[in-house]
């Protein structure tokens, strides 16, 4: 149980716990405030982030806030008006920075040839740094500083300390979204090292392994990242404001970065185990459809992965192409042309690739990056699937891609992307026919007239069946 404590000038939240090595009682300090108008934004305007912030950073403790609100409202007279804790930040940057100098200046490239090999070890790490020290230089030069309100927020910085710097994240998602995945990787390696009670830097380690195929090292930083995002993760916090919270959004995705990392080492069961140990712990409405489909396809458990296909509504999206070809192995051949055609209009390359083609069809910059993305994570995602020779669902694509009504139909689909990208002002029709032809009743009206010639033509094809192209 937090508690509020005079301590020195300063008025302390503290917890009572035992020393792990003495074994005594000792009071550990969860944050210090410094001054009357930090503990009246404490207590007032920011009362609801002040909370928050202690409450993630021990969420094993138990805090009373109607009490420890009083209390500080007791003690507020004690304090200055206005407090500066800027000696214990200064006593740490200080030795940290002469320490660093003095490491950095002994080390001569010029004399000795070894410390030459060493800064190059470490060079981009240096250019980080330098980056970061020069920002803070041209801060000083401003002719026109800023309005500074950091007297309100000193507890802040002390609050946030185990986090990642707003800065660094920032630089490093930009690389990642800008896809220089070296440089995010080396950002995020950084990440790691400097903050590790954060998990961004390990889950973005994971998910930069999974793009480089490497699902052993994506599944060690996931695993790590479960680890770490579950102490930041708000025990209290009840199930339906998940997501809401920011610090519960790792959480939840290292357990899909965790299943995918599975999925894509051929450990599709314990795959399904990760995200069954998700949905009881926060809701079945975290479930990672693609990666649960993907599992039971590669385990040959079709009926299963078609289970409640109903409830994936109009906006099914890339997850038609995987409930098709469950359908089609299990012999359902018009809902798995339904659900086909439902999926590969609004994913074509991804169509194309479960068919087998390797480029897409247009150049990259005139297809669109989801439908990209999409297609390259299906082929690590069914690989299991997908090797095994002359599977039925995978026929049926090859069938439905070459056949000409098809191709009309998916010319006509991409004409009226294009007119409801161009639409103006009040101009909704164009818009409303392009979700008219992403709905479920569309893709069925047109698998009825599609269906003689696919399947026709998949008997042909189909080596198991002993077709012509066999």
């Amino acid at each position: 149980m937090a508690y509020v404590r005079m301590k020195g000038n300063q008025v302390a939240i503290v917890h009572g716990e035992r020393d792990p090595e003495t074994g005594k009682s000792v009071q550990r300090t969860l944050c210090l405030i410094y001054s009357k108008v930090e503990a009246r934004e404490a207590t007032g305007a920011s009362r609801q982030e002040f909370r928050h912030l202690l409450e993630i950073n021990n969420p094993q403790i138990a805090f009373n806030w109607q009490k420890i609100e009083r209390d500080l409202v007791k003690l507020v007279e004690k304090l200055p008006d206005i407090g500066y804790h800027g000696a214990h930040h200064r006593e740490q940057l200080e030795e940290s920075m002469y320490d660093f100098a003095r490491r950095l200046l002994n080390t001569d490239p010029v004399r000795i040839g070894a410390h030459n090999t060493l800064i190059g070890e470490y060079a981009f790490q240096l250019r980080v740094i330098s980056d970061a020290i020069q920002k803070r230089l041209d801060g000083l030069e401003e002719e026109v500083p800023l309005p500074r309100h950091d007297h309100r927020f000193q507890w802040y910085s002390d609050l946030y300390s185990d986090r990642v710097s707003l800065e660094l994240h920032d630089r490093t998602l930009a690389a990642w979204e800008a896809g220089r995945l070296d440089e995010a990787g080396q950002l995020a390696m950084l990440c790691d090292r400097l903050w590790p009670k954060d998990p961004f830097g390990c889950e973005l380690l994971g998910r930069l392994a999974l793009e480089r195929g490497k699902a052993g090292d994506a599944l060690e930083y996931y695993t790590r990242a479960l680890i770490v995002s579950r102490n930041f993760f708000p025990k209290r916090l009840p199930k339906r404001d998940y997501w809401g919270v920011l610090e519960t959004r790792p959480f939840i995705r290292a357990h899909w970065g965790k299943a995918r990392a599975l999925n894509r080492a051929g450990r599709y069961q314990e795959a399904l185990s990760v995200l069954e140990t998700l949905a009881s712990m926060c809701g079945a409405r975290f479930d990672a459809p693609t990666i649960r489909l993907t599992s039971l396809i590669n385990l040959g458990r079709f009926r299963e992965a078609v289970e409640g296909v109903e409830d994936l509504g109009e906006g099914m999206g890339h997850l038609g192409l995987l409930c098709g070809l469950a359908f089609a192995e299990l012999g359902e051949d018009r809902r798995a042309l339904t659900w086909l055609v439902a999926g590969s209009l609004q994913y074509p390359e991804a169509a194309r690739m479960i068919a087998g083609h390797r480029a897409p069809s247009h150049s990259e910059e005139d297809t669109a990056p989801e439908d990209l993305n999409i297609a390259r994570h299906l082929r690590s995602d069914l690989a299991n699937y997908l090797t095994e020779y002359a599977r039925r669902g995978v026929q049926v694509v090859k069938s439905l891609l070459r056949n000409k009504r098809y191709c009309s139909f998916l010319s006509e689909y991409r004409l009226a992307q294009d007119a409801a990208s161009r639409r103006a002002g009040s101009d909704h029709a164009p818009l409303e026919h392009l979700f008219e032809m992403q709905t479920l009743r569309f893709a069925e009206q047109k698998a009825k007239e599609l269906h003689p010639e696919v399947f026709k033509d998949e008997e042909d094809s189909n080596p198991r069946r002993g077709g012509r192209h066999a």
